[in-house]
């Protein structure tokens, strides 16, 4: 009884969240570029999923593989139908159980000159691994603290997420083996992060460990060898790259970092139930344990012995990720039943120890392991998160004229508040989420009086039967895919049909972000759209049918569909959106990524869109009477108001590519090229033409670097040349940061920007130098100070020159619950 009170008042509290949610929801409609933050944790750290509302291109990251901040390079893939104040401002997302992870902070600062940067702040040195998944909407950042990885060095203990991904270890053999030594260092070393040398990539490339007059060392080891005389002959080839590699010797393989799958000849691989353990693997990089689990399930019933051993250890480890414990207590009894000698089968007794208690009975044992266990699964109690982020910024921004010191403008003087509440409920039949993001903004200027905006960016209530496989989420929310367009008021439905087919269902209204009274009954819109992930293919694909309307009018009907494409090395994603009743090509985007080596990667991008998206709405574009399609349909006919809709929505046809090359760990590349073209837009309704584009280009080298002034700094510096059809501009951009005593962090950042006019005389010189500053008060509270000023100096041949300066100043605190 007192359990089901427990979990009684946890849902009341959370519909009463949901309940405040969609009171407030009518009030305004705001954008937010972050979505979700999740941590999964294991043994030896934790994954870190970041999604995003928008599709972002990852460009680069520094430090390369380990520091106490992680700072991330991303761009948005287009800035159609995302308003610029998400995609170039400023957010902060919270988490649950913050107090068990080594990630204090995650701060998102967008910026269309330099590059939008994602910061995450841990509470001591980490080492990370970061990818993206093929949609570009999710980043996996995976951190391992240095204690964990010292743990990982020896083949035994549990088995790890690290250990699906590392190199495959040298077997243990008896007596001595011979290794080069390629590099030493006090801090712990990651072996995916280095290179094989040239002629030596039959060899295996693993991290040893070695205590040496008192102090620990991490030695990179290259091995093995058959005599010292063979190391010996190789060292002049490895010196090349490893100037100081000497030989050692290490006795019965080493510590090194295991790897499950290692029993499996590489030839043995490439086949259907290989590819499906692949895929299995990348399910659980990505935190997708139902997927990973019906993965392995399929290949450990697959009664291929050659497969069957690891995939059960897999499928209990992906069950104990998934808080399956009971299911994972059966499947590691199974494996030990058929497997009970061996290395691993130590490895998977540690496992079943650790799960054992959570079980509570045998009968749940027994559904766990019988065939029915999708609708028969052990029930556990709710476990409960309960957190958010409530922040207030003030920012003032001044300028002055030099010929007239009085003449003094405030452009901002406004106080901003955001709160963010997310409530989780987890268990094993149900998974549930109230989410809350809020944000009022006071404008103190007598000019904009009134002006105060209270706005709601997410607003719902999300539940999901793992059993059953069905999902919905009621409320204010945005969803990636199924050619919805931005953000709605509404239901999403989900039913995982089969183990490889899902089918949505939406409905709902889209949210006028001009509108900030009423949720907009005017416009509706429903949806159907079905995922299918093969269980043994490196392809997933989406389809779907979508139909908008809006005051009676059929506003979009279309039809499309995503492709994604993922391999360790290389991946691609491509978007369809046709509208059917106006048979146009709303959208054909393709993005790849592929990993040259470990240091080198490129991509590239197609993107051709209407922007913006075709709608019957696009008609009211430029009206300057009509609001509404009614109002404009008593002047226009309904042929002439679509007509009026495709004069208003031009062309816009993107390529963009670019790579990155590591020089040194601790100094990195990366560039892009991106040519753009628009499309004219004709003169009709009273509105305007407006002409075509050039080929616009625009170039960008980033460099980036960390430690160069002291331990723990990093440095990004943006050279940017933009070729458009009104101007050059040329922009520098230098970001530095660094860790002082005491808890501060600072950083100081100088932008410099030319602009030379094409159509007028008139060129532009602006300095803009400013300093930020970070103090950590308490675990859960941090305040932010900046600073800054501007000199702007313009010459106009006709009009004469000019001098502008000003300043501005903001201070917040943020305050994590």
């Amino acid at each position: 009884m007192s359990t089901n009170k427990h979990y009684g008042r946890h849902l009341g509290l959370a519909l009463a969240m949901l309940w405040l949610s969609l009171v407030v929801a009518g009030k305004a409609g705001a954008a937010s570029l972050l979505d979700d933050v999740s941590i999964d944790s294991d043994a030896s750290g934790a994954f870190v999923r970041i999604t995003f509302t928008a599709p972002m291109r990852y460009q680069s990251h520094t430090p390369v593989s380990s520091g106490r901040e992680l700072r991330i390079v991303l761009r948005p893939l287009s800035e159609d139908d995302f308003p610029p104040s998400a995609l170039y401002g400023t957010e902060t997302r919270s988490w649950g159980g913050k107090e068990k992870h080594a990630l204090r902070t995650l701060r998102y600062e967008g910026s269309r000159t330099t590059g939008s940067l994602l910061t995450l702040k841990f509470s001591h040195t980490v080492h990370f691994k970061v990818r993206t998944t093929p949609d570009m909407r999710t980043l996996v950042v995976r951190v391992v603290v240095p204690q964990a990885r010292s743990q990982l060095s020896t083949a035994r203990g549990p088995v790890t997420y690290s250990q699906i991904h590392s190199k495959a270890p040298p077997s243990r053999v008896r007596g001595k083996r011979f290794v080069v030594y390629l590099h030493s260092s006090s801090r712990p070393l990651v072996p995916g992060k280095f290179s094989k040398p040239a002629g030596h990539e039959d060899k295996q490339l693993f991290v040893s460990e070695a205590d040496v007059r008192g102090k620990h060392w991490y030695r990179l080891t290259l091995g093995y060898f058959r005599t010292r005389d063979e190391a010996i002959a190789a060292l002049p080839s490895i010196k090349t790259r490893y100037p100081k590699a000497w030989v050692g010797v290490v006795a019965g393989g080493g510590a090194t970092t295991g790897q499950l799958g290692g029993n499996i000849p590489r030839g043995e691989r490439g086949g259907r139930l290989g590819r499906a353990l692949d895929a299995g693997r990348q399910a659980m990089i990505d935190g997708d344990y139902p997927r990973a689990i019906r993965l392995f399930s399929a290949v450990a019933e697959s009664g291929d012995d050659r497969f069957e051993r690891e995939a059960l250890e897999l499928l209990g480890l992906a069950r104990e990720r998934n808080h399956q414990l009971a299911q994972a207590r059966a499947v590691y009894e199974r494996y030990l039943k058929r497997y009970p000698k061996g290395p691993d089968a130590e490895r998977v007794r540690q496992r079943l120890a650790g799960v054992v208690t959570a079980s509570p009975s045998e009968r749940e044992i027994k559904l766990a392991g019988s065939p029915t266990v999708r609708k028969s699964a052990a029930k556990h109690p709710m476990r409960w998160d309960w957190y958010g982020t409530l922040s207030q910024e003030y920012l003032r921004d001044q300028t002055t004229l030099a010929t007239d010191p009085a003449a003094k403008r405030v452009n901002t003087s406004r106080l901003t508040t955001l709160l963010n509440m997310t409530a989780r409920g987890r268990g094993s039949e149900y998974d549930l989420r109230a989410q809350l993001d809020a944000e009022y903004a006071k404008d103190f200027e007598t000019q904009n009086a009134g002006q105060n905006a209270y706005t709601i960016s997410n607003a719902y209530l999300d539940l999901q039967h793992k059993p059953l496989g069905v999902g919905a989420r009621i409320g204010r929310q945005r969803h990636n895919g199924g050619g919805i367009l931005g953000r709605f008021d509404g239901i999403l439905v989900n039913y995982a049909t089969t183990e490889t087919v899902t089918v949505n269902v939406v409905a709902g209204y889209p949210v006028d972000l001009n509108e900030k009274t009423r949720v907009n009954y005017d416009t509706r819109f429903y949806g159907l759209s079905a995922d299918y992930q093969p269980l043994d293919a490196d392809w997933s694909f989406n389809a779907f049918y979508i139909r908008q309307d809006r005051e009676g009018y059929l506003d979009r009907q279309a039809v499309g569909g995503e492709a994604r494409y993922f391999t360790p090395d290389k991946s691609i994603f491509t978007l369809v959106d046709y509208d059917v009743t106006y048979s146009e090509l709303n959208t054909f985007l393709v993005q790849g990524n592929w990993n040259l080596s470990d240091r080198d990667a490129v991509f590239a991008t197609l993107d051709y869109r209407l922007s913006p998206s075709l709608t019957t709405s696009n008609a009211l574009i430029g009206q300057t009477t009509a609001t509404t399609l009614k109002q404009l349909g008593q002047t226009f006919s309904e042929s002439a108001l679509r007509q009026l809709a495709r004069d208003r929505t031009a062309k816009v046809t993107t390529f963009t590519v670019g790579g990155s090359h590591r020089i040194r760990e601790d100094l990195q590349v990366s560039g892009d090229i991106t040519a753009t073209k628009t499309g004219s837009t004709p003169s009709s309704g009273g509105v305007a033409a407006t002409p075509a584009t050039d080929l616009e280009w625009l170039y960008s080298l980033q460099i980036l670097s960390n430690d160069l002034w002291f331990e723990g700094d990093s440095s990004i510096l943006t050279l940017r040349y933009g070729d458009t059809t009104s101007s050059s501009n040329y922009t520098v951009s230098i970001d530095y940061r660094h860790q002082l005593s005491g808890g501060w962090r600072i950083n100081p950042r100088v932008l410099i920007d030319y602009r030379d006019q094409r159509d007028q005389p008139i060129t532009q010189f602006q300095v803009k130098p400013s300093v930020r500053a970070e103090y950590r008060i308490t675990q859960d509270v941090e305040v932010d100070l900046e600073g800054g000023v501007s000199w702007e100096h313009q010459t106009d041949k006709v009009n004469g020159d000019s001098h502008t300066g000003g300043y501005f100043v903001s201070a917040a605190y943020r305050w994590d619950f």
